[in-house]
């Protein structure tokens, strides 16, 4: 594939995690709630739930990549918090139903994952990019 174009875009995390995490914590909650425990485990067990929500959905709003570039000859770039662009690699790459996750990696061992839902990522790099994801790696 000689003709692939770069593929860039900004990244700011989607707010669906948050979405589906409460609704699994509404689902613990009912469960907890019917599952005939005594009130004093079900209002601890309860509380640990809530505080795991709070924790993530905190969680999936911050992540230190702004800027993604994947460029045309396979090389990943980042553009981290600091300003600073980095080479990075891709570690895995998944696409199921709407969403793209993407795991990428960089020098020092860091990593992170990128949940590409359609609210932050406009729809023709979607298109783009699984098209892209979709041809084995050699073969470019």
């Amino acid at each position: 594939m000689t003709s692939v174009p770069t593929i860039g875009f900004d990244y700011r995390p989607s707010w669906w995690p948050g979405v589906l995490l409460t609704m699994i914590a509404v689902l613990a909650l009912a469960a907890i709630a019917s599952s005939g425990m005594p009130w004093w485990l079900s209002l601890a067990t309860g509380g640990l739930v809530l505080a795991y929500l709070v924790h993530a959905c905190r969680r999936s709003r911050v992540s230190p990549v702004r800027t993604v570039r994947w460029e045309a000859d396979g090389g990943w770039w980042l553009r981290l918090d600091a300003d600073e662009d980095i080479p990075a690699r891709l570690v895995h790459a998944r696409v199921v139903a709407g969403l793209v996750i993407l795991g990428l990696a960089w020098a020092g061992r860091q990593r992170t994952v990128l949940l590409l839902f359609p609210d932050n990522l406009h729809g023709d790099i979607r298109r783009r990019l699984r098209m892209r994801l979709s041809v084995p790696a050699d073969s470019n």
